[in-house]
């Protein structure tokens, strides 16, 4: 039952390269509305410079407030319009960083299953205890593949931190 992993991991495969372009993505749209809001205010707002508009760009996409600043209705309308982009892009880009984080968890099972899947002719050590550690420090000095079956969380996680094959579960 513990070995049904298609069921468990997406259909879609995750690897570093599409969490790179996620990342990427992200950061691109947040910086696409920076340069939006920049701009727009530059144009729509008489004698702002640069700093003084990305300034207030970031205090209404964050939503801090806008304190003394003196808006003309134009100014107004633009920055309900940016607000709106700015709340949606932080949005899309906190789903896209918490599903990366998910993901990678998930792209490491599935690498992990993946080379499990390729062995042949190995060793399988039931239960990382301290027999377990002993066994597996053999096999690594002669160069034996091995797989080890750990049913708690904690021991499961130390053998996978060193870098060994592993599945959870009950031998």
């Amino acid at each position: 039952y513990w070995l049904n992993l298609p069921s468990v991991f997406p259909t879609r495969e995750f690897t570093g390269a599409w969490l790179a372009a996620t990342l990427a993505s992200m950061l691109l749209a947040l910086l696409g509305v920076l340069c939006f809001g920049t701009l727009g205010f530059m144009v729509i707002q008489d004698h702002w410079g640069f700093w003084k508009s990305f300034f207030f760009t970031l205090i209404t996409i964050t939503t801090v407030g806008y304190s003394d600043y003196q808006l003309s209705p134009a100014g107004e309308k633009f920055s309900i319009i940016l607000l709106l982009f700015g709340i949606a892009t932080a949005t899309f880009a906190f789903k896209q960083l918490v599903t990366s984080v998910i993901n990678h968890g998930s792209l490491r099972r599935h690498k992990m299953q993946r080379a499990i899947d390729k062995l042949s002719k190995h060793t399988v050590i039931c239960g990382w205890g301290h027999l377990g550690r002993v066994v597996c420090e053999r096999l690594i000095d002669a160069g034996k593949p091995f797989v080890v079956i750990e049913k708690d969380p904690d021991r499961f996680e130390e053998a996978c931190f060193l870098g060994h094959l592993c599945i959870q579960g009950s031998a």
